[in-house]
């Protein structure tokens, strides 16, 4: 998780096994205080990730 300047306030990134598993975390990030807005894309496939 980061904090961003420009059209994002906050970028995460998120590893789920299931679909299902991803849009109940999606729908959780939604329901908090706070959250006006929430933009996601997902990886088909990773080649190469490295921080």
């Amino acid at each position: 998780m980061a904090t961003a300047i420009g059209r994002a306030d906050v970028i995460c990134t998120a590893v789920t096994d299931e679909a299902d598993e991803t849009l109940e975390l999606l729908e959780d990030v939604r329901a908090l205080p706070g959250v006006l807005g929430l933009e996601s894309w997902t990886h088909l496939r990773v080649l190469k990730e490295s921080y």
